[in-house]
């Protein structure tokens, strides 16, 4: 399976990194990028699935940390 970003998604997600670069230690940032890509990759090689978020629309919520959250859809 590939992922593919949309431009928003690309956008939030770079504002979020950019966001949490100011409140967060360089071991924080690399702990959660590690999380990310770890989240990424589990849901690219099929091995999770997450609860819908909007089941009608079929996107689905992963929580990457407390207050990051990974909305998808598998196509």
């Amino acid at each position: 399976m590939e992922i593919v970003w949309t431009r928003l998604a690309n956008r939030t997600f770079s504002e979020v990194f950019e966001n949490l670069d100011f409140r967060w230690s360089k071991k924080e940032m690399k702990d959660f990028k590690n999380l990310t890509d770890s989240m990424l990759e589990k849901i690219k090689n099929e091995k999770i699935s997450h609860s819908f978020a909007i089941k009608k629309l079929e996107i689905r919520k992963a929580v990457i940390h407390k207050n990051v959250s990974l909305y998808y859809k598998i196509d």
